[in-house]
Parts: C-alpha cells; sequence; structure tokens
C-alpha cells in the first residue's frame, strides 16, 4: 500500500509539473508583485500612535498634524507590537508621576526623521491638555527612544500578505480544479475502486499540493531576503507550524469548492471569487486599520488574515503569536469538517 501512495503522490507531481501554465500564475505572481511593489514603492506618509491614557482622552481636534498620520491607541503594549510590526514609525506616551509630565517616544531609527516635529507636536498637545484639565502647568519632560524591531518598507510589509497568497492560490486553486476535473472524468471514481484506501488518496493530494506551496514560500523568502534584502528573523519551527496550518485550512476550502462546482468550468470562479475577497480584507496589501469599520469587523475573523498576522510575528519578530496559530486552527477544524461534509467521489 505504501508503494501505491508513492506511486500516486508521484503521478500527482507529474500532472502538477506538466501543468506550467498554471505554475507560472500561482508561483511567480507573486514575486513579480513582490519585485515591482518592492522597487518601486516610496517612503509613505510617517504614522504616529498615540496611547491615549485615561487623563489624556477626548484631545479631538488636537490629534493631527500635517507631516504624519496620527492613530490612538488604548495600550502601550498594543501601540508597540505595532511599531515592532511595521504598522506604524512612531509610538508616543504621556504620562504623570508626582506632579510631573513624562512624554516617551518609541521611534524606528530607520524611517522617521521629523523627530522633532513629533516631540514639538507632543509637547503642545500634553501641554494645552494638562494645563486645560488640571488648571496648573506642570513641567513636561521629553524622552526619545529608538529601537530597530520595526519592519518599516512596505516590501517587508507585503511579503507575508503574499506568502499568505502563494498558500492560498497553490492550496485552493488547485485542490479546487483537480478534484473537480478528475471528479467529471471519473478518475476519482476509478481510484476509489483501487486497493488504496479513500484517506490514503486524499493524502497523496495534500501532500502534493503542500511541496507546492513550500516552493512558492521558499521562492517569495529568497527574493525578498537577496533581491530587496528584507531583514527577516525566520523562526523556521513557527514558519512551518503556520504555513501547515494554512495549507490545510485552504486546501479543505478548495475540497468544498469543488464539490459546490458542478463541472470543471465553474471551479475557477468560484475559487476567484473566494480569493479576492479574502485578498483584498486581509491585510495583504495594506493594513486592515484602513478599511471602514464593518469590513474591519468582518475582516478580523477571516483565516488569511490570521494567517498573514502569524506569519509576520515569525518572520520579524521570532516568535509564535500563539492566539493567531489557536484561531488559524479553529479554522482548520471547520475545513477539516466541512470539506468531510461536502467531498463527494462523482
Amino acid at each position: 500500500m505504501f508503494k501505491q501512495l508513492v506511486s500516486l503522490f508521484h503521478a500527482l507531481m507529474i500532472v502538477i509539473m506538466r501543468n506550467t501554465q498554471a505554475l507560472r500564475v500561482y508561483l511567480l505572481v507573486p514575486v513579480v508583485l513582490l519585485l515591482l511593489l518592492g522597487f518601486i514603492s516610496q517612503p509613505s506618509v510617517p504614522i504616529v500612535g498615540f496611547v491615549s491614557m485615561p487623563h489624556t482622552t477626548g484631545l479631538g481636534p488636537a490629534l493631527h498634524h500635517s507631516a504624519f498620520h496620527v492613530r490612538t491607541y488604548r495600550t502601550v503594549p498594543a501601540a508597540l507590537a505595532a511599531l515592532h510590526l511595521g504598522h506604524i514609525d512612531a509610538v508616543v506616551v504621556p504620562q504623570i508621576l508626582h506632579h510631573q509630565a513624562h512624554i516617551v517616544i518609541w521611534k524606528t531609527a530607520a524611517n522617521l526623521t521629523q523627530v522633532l516635529a513629533v516631540e514639538n507636536w507632543a509637547y503642545h498637545i500634553v501641554l494645552a491638555e494638562y494645563t486645560q484639565r488640571l488648571h496648573q502647568s506642570l513641567p513636561i519632560t521629553i524622552k526619545t527612544l529608538a529601537t530597530t524591531a520595526g519592519t518599516q518598507s512596505y516590501s517587508a510589509y507585503l511579503l507575508p500578505g503574499l506568502i499568505g497568497m502563494v498558500i492560498m492560490n497553490t492550496s485552493l486553486f488547485f485542490m479546487a480544479n483537480l478534484l473537480t476535473r478528475w471528479r467529471a472524468t471519473l478518475v476519482l471514481k476509478r481510484l476509489r475502486a483501487t486497493t488504496l484506501r479513500p484517506s490514503a488518496i486524499i493524502l497523496a493530494i495534500i501532500a502534493s499540493q503542500t511541496l507546492v506551496g513550500l516552493l512558492g514560500v521558499g521562492i517569495l523568502i529568497a527574493v525578498a531576503r537577496l533581491a530587496l534584502k528584507v531583514p527577516l528573523i525566520l523562526n523556521i519551527p513557527a514558519l512551518l507550524l503556520i504555513v501547515g496550518c494554512g495549507m490545510g485550512v485552504f486546501i479543505s476550502l478548495g475540497i468544498v469548492v469543488s464539490a459546490l462546482a458542478r463541472n470543471p468550468d465553474a471551479a475557477a470562479p468560484l475559487a476567484n471569487m473566494v480569493s479576492f475577497g479574502l485578498l483584498f480584507v486581509s491585510g495583504v496589501f495594506f493594513p486592515i486599520s484602513s478599511l471602514p469599520g464593518h469590513l474591519q469587523s468582518l475582516a478580523r475573523i477571516l483565516p488569511l488574515t490570521f494567517l498573514v498576522s502569524a506569519l509576520r510575528h515569525a518572520l520579524f519578530l521570532n516568535r509564535y503569536d500563539w492566539s493567531e496559530i489557536a484561531y488559524l486552527s479553529g479554522w482548520l477544524i471547520v475545513g477539516i469538517v466541512s470539506s468531510s461534509w461536502f467531498f463527494r467521489w462523482e
């Protein structure tokens, strides 16, 4: 049985490799996007995170500046996490300690050149706020700290999203197209009539898709590191765990799409409908925070969002984001149950 399983896996790889046009689209288009957008992207307007402590709420119009955008956060850890992931360029934290106002500013050493503008802006809004609320003028000290943990280039932001795109495309499209075509040509029915167990047949199909997905991930990481000089801190075990969970989720989704498609011609449009929707609301090309409020709520529960976020932690922070992996695992369980329910041989 093991020899038959290996033979089936080998045959599947031959089928996949012969479809050179599909391979070029699924594996090389993300590389072209990374190179194109990575080389032509210009430095954007800096974004400064302001931690709105209980005594600094209600600043309103003061939280604006012509030289940079301002984004508010409720807690210091949330703001620093955004800074480390490259979503913002600096964090401003105002505090009152012993009848003295302190302003701590964390900034990325690479990109934020408007340090004086940020310091002056923070000084004036804090001075105005405290003078108005406490009816007295407090001495204010400012401390600026540099960090190199942030990943500020757009190519660095784009890389995890494009890896997620490769994982989704090689899993969802390949699985949907393959199963729909094999079902229409009775290949699945013939395979079921062999001595191989149904689980072994599905396992061989999943293994072949996983190998192609890993190839695409490896190509993207190599191009990002060698051509664009993206500063990666690779956590290989975390990366393999996340990629494996992501492949499982979208392979399961591909099985569901193949079952819903009435014929091979309908499989691609259905898969496109799912993938395009996920690509544009899951933080692949731009942060979720830039979406309208209702779309943000939707994006934060989608599997590609959890996959991309977990990849950012593994690639740039050298750690597991267990909450994202847990949500991704939840989607994997839902996918396995759904694909088992919807799967059909003919």
